[in-house]
């Protein structure tokens, strides 16, 4: 069965600090989101062999950080750095065993018509 990779966190914190300046033009900010290690070892002795091993991942800790600017309602550009400190994890709610992406930038321009 399954049951070995349906593991989650003990549990999750998550935190968003930013500011919205210059009539709300421009907002940036952080985000901060811990995962802790798994609820429970669910690898027993009688279980091996006869279904999926348990996805492993130990607690982690990410950093973000997100920016934007709107020049007008129509025209607005965005910016971020996911997983800022460039960290090596698994995705705890994830199946695979592949590792989640590491430092990722992004750059957005919006145009409304």
């Amino acid at each position: 069965s399954y049951t070995n990779t349906q593991n989650p966190p003990r549990y999750m914190v998550n935190l968003t600090l930013g500011s919205r300046l210059f009539d709300e033009r421009l907002t940036f900010g952080t985000r901060v989101v811990h995962n802790a290690g798994p609820i429970s070892k669910l690898d027993k002795d009688w279980n091996v062999g006869l279904s999926a091993i348990q996805q492993l991942y130990r607690p982690n800790t990410l950093v973000d950080l997100f920016a934007s600017w709107s020049f007008n309602e129509q025209l607005s550009v965005e910016a971020g750095v996911d997983n800022l400190t460039d960290r090596y994890y698994l995705d705890p709610l994830a199946l695979g065993v592949m590792p989640a992406p590491g430092r990722t930038a992004r750059l957005a321009l919006t145009w409304k018509y």
